[in-house]
This record gives C-alpha cells, structure tokens and sequence, in this order.
C-alpha cells in the first residue's frame, strides 16, 4: 500500500493482513487484489475489509486464476476444495504451489454481501496455436 499522496517521491509501504488493513475507513480510491483472492482462507472477509477502506466511487480491481481452471484441478466445480496445482524443483529446492478453488458464485457472492456493485467481469483469452484458454478472471467492482 502506497500513500496517495506519494506522486512521485518515494514511499513506505506496509505489510498488513489483508483482513485487518491498517487504514481508516473510506481512506482509498482503489484496492487492488491480484491474483491473491484464490489463495485466501477467509475471502469473504478480505472482500469485506476492501470495501471498508473504499471512498464512495471507489473500486476494488481483482484478477485471479479462472475457475475452471481451478476447477480442473480440484476436480469440482460447484464446491470450495483445496487443490496442489504444481511442484517445482530447481537449484536443490522443492516448492509446491497449492490454492482454493471457489466457483465464481463465492467471488460475486462476497462482493454484493460487502456492498460493492459489480461494474465488469473479463475473461482475458491466451491463444496458443490453435488452442484458446482463459486462464484468467479479472472483476471490476464499486461502493457506491
């Protein structure tokens, strides 16, 4: 987190629980959460704290993994499951990449709940050959 008012100077930034932001209500005009919703415990409430800290006008820019990507690899799609998407191995070190998958429902769900309205949903395509993904989610929301 930066300070508004920081322009071009430089700037402390701060470490902070994403549930628990050290910032005073209605304090921002854009929170941004990339690629991390997936991977929260708690979602709903990081959706929630978000919205606190927005001015009216507000908005909370998310992008994260799409999930039917998620989905394939938690082998569902209507339920919240945890998944293992990955484990890698370089220099003698071994790190696994894990998430939750949600269905979007939970993501639209979270945002109406914390008083945001919806502005834009975008599914980015990656083409690669003949093959066409969207591996990605990115959500536009607003306090009004």
């Amino acid at each position: 987190m930066l300070p508004a008012n920081c322009g071009s100077r430089a700037c402390a930034a701060v470490v902070a629980d994403a549930v628990k932001l050290p910032l005073r209500d209605r304090a921002a005009d854009l929170v941004i959460a990339f690629m991390c919703l997936h991977d929260f415990d708690d979602m709903s409430a990081a959706v929630g704290e978000a919205s606190r800290v927005l001015a009216p006008g507000g908005h909370l820019a998310v992008a994260l993994k799409h999930p039917h990507v998620t989905a394939k690899l938690a082998g569902t799609y209507a339920a919240e499951r945890r998944y293992t998407a990955d484990t890698m191995r370089k220099a003698g070190l071994t790190m696994t990449y894990a998430g939750l998958h949600r269905p979007l429902t939970a993501y639209t769900a979270a945002l109406a709940a914390s008083g945001l309205v919806i502005e834009a949903i975008r599914e980015p395509v990656k083409v690669d050959g003949d093959s066409v993904t969207m591996p990605f989610l990115d959500l536009l929301a607003r306090r009004p």
